[in-house]
């Protein structure tokens, strides 16, 4: 059901400026605690997936330390 209630509409702009702010002070901490003069990946995600040797693998580098900072 769709309100169209200035109460909703301000609800709405609360929850989504609370997200937004919250995701931007995350990748701070994160922007923090990475070393630039480590080569490699950083902040390493390895997850096994299925049995037959698939897995989930994420790390962040310098030039994707940028790009999570550009899009928060």
């Amino acid at each position: 059901v769709r309100d169209d209630s200035e109460n909703a509409r301000r609800n709405i702009r609360a929850i989504a400026l609370f997200t937004t702010t919250f995701t931007f002070v995350i990748s701070l901490f994160i922007w923090t605690g990475f070393d630039n003069s480590e080569p490699g990946f950083q902040f390493v995600e390895k997850f096994a997936w299925l049995d037959s040797g698939i897995s989930y693998h994420m790390g962040v580098d310098g030039i994707s330390m940028l790009f999570v900072i550009l899009t928060t």
